[in-house]
């Protein structure tokens, strides 16, 4: 690297004209994507056993879920008021209640 990366320059002196980017026509694109396609398909095969889990990763799959279910308290969407807070609520005034300040 040059040691004058960062010294002042002019700020008219000309810039180089950045090379045009490569622009691929679509038919090059729809190659591609038909490659690719046909690439996935042969990929797909799963074994039937995959899903066969031991004795022990049953047991122990079990156990985790048994745990995340005690664990997990369900939780709801909104808030429950309780009578209180709803009767105290009540009592204040509200926006059309309160007089503008003209009146």
């Amino acid at each position: 690297m040059s040691a004058n990366v960062l010294s002042s320059r002019d700020i008219n002196s000309p810039m180089k004209p950045k090379a045009p980017s490569d622009v691929k026509s679509m038919e090059y694109h729809r190659q591609v994507l038909e490659s690719r396609m046909k690439d996935d398909q042969a990929q797909k095969y799963v074994s039937p056993s995959d899903e066969i889990q031991s004795p022990a990763t049953q047991k122990l799959s079990n156990f985790r879920n048994k745990n995340i279910m005690k664990k997990s308290k369900p939780q709801t969407l909104f808030q429950k008021t309780s009578t209180k807070s709803f009767e105290a609520a009540k009592s204040q005034p509200m926006f059309a209640d309160i007089p503008k300040k003209g009146e």
